[in-house]
């Protein structure tokens, strides 16, 4: 009984069940299991380390951990939810590999309290047993699923003990979850950090920077690590040698085996068998619980639902949006796109950006300039840049505009402007986007309230990457919604483009009216909701080069302005601190995709992250 079983109803791939537990003995199963502390508090062992759970305490047991719970006399109330492998394996393929931490030794994370949240209405519905009370649960246990896998399939060590990470980066979270998957699966092998570095595509320096940073451990030591907490099956549930217990989970010799348990589990393998394998699930050693009746469970839920709810009103008022979707890649379009830019630009700009004007001009794709001139300008200077500019195939307007004139808002300068720019021009249909290039003015004054794209000392804005985008947009809008787009490229088969952006009407209006420098920072600053969207391509086969950027309120020339405290002027060196600050974060990694291929893309606060899936040739 040491692998304990589960057995589910034919039209329900659940088990929930809410105990007082005494003792339920050592015991491991194929399946994922949740236990929610909901009243009193509970010992677990899991693996090599115990931890206390109180009320409001939520452990994940990944299929395969070896793990015991015991109380300590007094009342208590846990939840344990146990999830079908067999059944949700269909929707999540990667399941059985999963490996989800979600105890934390701190409180006030977000991504926990609508983790509970997400228990908390699924327990609520199996103790109501309305009509259809189990599809929805199972539709629910989809999404908590997919929130496992966005939030809690990575985790770092603290004073030994495996707790969950908080990261706000979607890029290192899901490479970092694949990493040790792929570790766990294959403990066994001789992995090397060269294999999973050419896996990930990475320098085996840069990788193993990484797992470091991530998880607190180098690469061996968390392989040894995996093989260690692997082992404990064979040791507790065979007779097996210590020798063939370490050679069966990747140890080349016996003594690096014990070498490595001791400093995990503080005693030897042998001295653990004779400690634990007494304390094993059997038949004389059987599970000790009671069951909490219905109404007194259903009463303990509605207390902690309404705990939540307080927290949350008592608090600013964050909203998760969370949406799911699945766009066949050959679908008819709902619009076709050619947006066009039209840079309009004056000689000044071209004297102070010198070549940068032309990279910015290339990365546009822009083949429409308008120069704004006053009269005054060097004739000659003139008609050398109007040369350059048609010999990289761009036609060229002249314009007398001695008084350029225009609103003055920050919004401009800040990430208000990107939404501004996509929010009016996405869906418009319009041929031209005609934008200004560059500030005017002080070259020291990175702030301005000018609507253009650069500022005056030639770091990009904002609304450079916005426009970015735009130019980028020329083919056929397959799925489109209010935070996210798919574009299927007409020029490039195989190549996609999905972005998705979140950001409120507040932000957006800061660039129709004279917003304020603190104006726009609070309206900014005060948005904190959440995005969550999965977007999954159909009837898409091979093997695609992902390459995924993010930019948000956090690393813009706006923020970095509110970090001195909003200097009227700053004088560098040079721009580089201003420009490195500002850039979008990129990483690239290739995936094969069978039929289907998911994009997750999670967004706290105003930004935007765009992925180009472009098949390999």
């Amino acid at each position: 009984m040491f692998l304990e079983k589960t057995a589910y109803s034919d039209d329900f791939p659940l088990s929930i069940s809410i105990v007082n537990i005494q003792e339920y003995p050592i015991h491991y199963h194929q399946d994922i299991e949740i236990v929610f502390v909901l009243k009193g508090d509970i010992l677990l062992k899991n693996g090599s380390c115990t931890y206390r759970l109180y009320a409001g305490d939520v452990f994940t047991n990944s299929g395969r951990e070896v793990h015991a719970m015991y109380g300590n006399g007094k009342e208590n109330a846990v939840a344990i939810l146990k999830i079908s492998n067999l059944f949700f394996t269909h929707f999540f393929p990667e399941l059985s590999k999963s490996c989800y931490r979600t105890y934390k030794d701190r409180e006030g994370d977000r991504h926990l309290d609508h983790l509970r949240q997400m228990l908390l209405n699924i327990l609520f519905q199996s103790l109501k047993k309305e009509i259809n009370y189990k599809q929805e649960c199972i539709d629910q246990v989809i999404h908590l699923i997919r929130y496992l896998n966005q939030y809690f399939n990575l985790f770092s060590f603290q004073k030994n003990i495996p707790v969950s990470v908080s990261t706000d980066n979607p890029v290192m979270l899901e490479r970092m979850s694949r990493i040790i998957n792929y570790l766990y699966e294959n403990h066994a092998r001789r992995i090397t950090l060269q294999e999973l570095a050419d896996r990930e595509h990475l320098s085996t320096f840069y990788l193993s920077h990484m797992i470091k940073e991530s998880t607190g451990m180098n690469f061996r030591e968390f392989l040894c690590f995996a093989r260690v907490e692997w082992s404990e099956i064979d040791l507790l549930g065979t007779q097996k040698k210590i020798s063939a217990i370490a050679r069966d989970v990747g140890f080349s010799t016996t003594a690096y085996y014990e070498k490595y348990f001791l400093k995990y589990f503080h005693h030897t393998p042998l001295e653990h068998r004779q400690k634990f394998a007494s304390c094993v699930e059997s038949l004389s050693h059987p599970v000790r619980t009671s069951p909490v009746s219905d109404t007194q469970a259903a009463g303990i839920v509605k207390r902690h639902l309404s705990q939540l709810s307080s927290e949350e009103s008592s608090s600013s008022h964050i909203q998760i949006m969370q949406l799911d979707t699945a766009i066949d890649i050959q679908t008819a379009p709902i619009r076709v796109l050619n947006p066009q830019i039209e840079l309009c630009l004056c000689l000044a700009d071209y004297e102070r950006l010198g070549g940068q004007l032309f990279s910015a001009i290339a990365e546009l794709h822009c083949r429409h300039i308008l120069i704004r001139e006053t009269g005054e300008e060097n004739r000659s200077s003139l008609t050398q840049l109007i040369s350059r500019l048609k010999s990289r195939g761009c036609s060229v307007t002249e314009k007398i505009s001695p008084d350029y004139r225009y609103r003055k808002t920050y919004g401009a300068d800040s990430i208000a402007a990107l939404f501004d720019l996509l929010k009016r021009h996405i869906l418009s249909g319009s041929g031209y986007i005609s934008l200004s290039l560059m500030d005017s003015g002080d070259p020291c004054k990175p702030l301005q309230g000018q609507p253009s794209l650069f500022t005056a000392s030639g770091v990009p804005k904002p609304a450079f990457y916005g426009a970015r985008l735009l130019s980028r947009l020329q083919g056929d809008l397959i799925g489109w919604g209010q935070n996210y787009l798919l574009l299927r490229r007409q020029d490039s088969p195989g190549t996609y483009i999905a972005a998705a952006y979140n950001y409120s009407d507040a932000i957006c209006r800061l660039c129709a009216r004279e917003a304020t420098i603190h104006e726009t920072y609070d309206v900014i600053n005060n948005y904190h909701d959440e995005l969550d969207i999965s977007i999954t391509l159909k009837n898409i086969f091979g093997k695609y080069i992902i390459t995924r950027s993010s930019l948000d309120s956090r690393s813009d020339v706006f923020n970095f302005m509110s970090k001195l405290g909003f200097p009227e002027t700053l004088e560098l060196i040079d721009n580089a601190p201003l420009r490195y600050y500002s850039i979008p974060r990129t990483d690239v990694n290739t995936e094969a995709a069978d039929k289907t291929l998911s994009l997750r893309f999670s967004l706290k606060g105003a930004g935007i992250q765009i992925v180009t899936i472009q098949k390999k040739r």
